[in-house]
């Protein structure tokens, strides 16, 4: 189509409407034409092959996420106009800050380095990252893969800010009242060929 590729990537805890959201943008993206790939959370998959997750989540589940979260986004750029990622990787680095303050638990300076290195570089290649925020009026879907403590919730947000503050990566924010004006700032900002074209806030 000769067009531009682009990247999207979505953040944010639990049970704050990323799927929804990233559901809606690639119906409307293909409606003008593009070719939307989706790299999805990849949490469950780590879990599957017995890498802990959420309060578990240790530096080499954390750096499986983030190496297949990479592979998947590059995979997907050879065949998409754009590429929507569900789980950027600083959600990653997020949930095991929020996992080893949950344990009291530490990992060693290098291998926190390594991690940071990872989602500090690779956070350059999104065209646009979003980060979802608490919606107070909205529960934690239970469906057996979540954890549904509202504390621990919360504690991954805090961590997720922490992560955007220290390795000073930009994002925009994403809330409920916000939402449809996002899709359609992200849609028209496509259209017009115009890289890292939305203007919303800054996180």
């Amino acid at each position: 189509m000769g067009r531009s590729k682009y990247k999207i990537g979505l953040t944010g805890t639990h049970s704050t409407g990323k799927t929804s959201f990233l559901n809606n943008l690639a119906s409307a993206l293909r409606g003008h034409g593009f070719s939307v790939g989706r790299v999805g959370d990849l949490a469950e998959s780590a879990h599957r092959l017995g890498f802990g997750i959420l309060r578990e989540h240790t530096w080499e589940s954390t750096l499986w996420i983030i190496t297949r979260g990479i592979s998947c986004e590059l995979e997907e750029s050879l065949r998409s106009d754009v590429v929507l990622v569900d789980r950027a990787v600083p959600d990653a680095l997020a949930y095991l800050r929020a996992a080893l303050h949950t344990r009291g638990a530490t990992i060693d300076t290098w291998q926190k380095g390594v991690l940071e290195d990872f989602v500090r570089g690779i956070s350059r290649t999104y065209d646009v990252l979003l980060k979802t925020e608490i919606d107070p009026a909205l529960g934690i879907q239970d469906d057996n893969r979540r954890d549904t403590d509202p504390v621990f919730r919360q504690l991954v947000d805090e961590k997720l800010d922490e992560v955007y503050a220290e390795l000073g990566i930009e994002c925009r924010p994403l809330s409920t009242a916000i939402v449809d004006g996002v899709l359609n700032d992200l849609v028209g900002g496509i259209l017009q060929d115009g890289r890292k074209s939305y203007n919303g806030g800054r996180c």
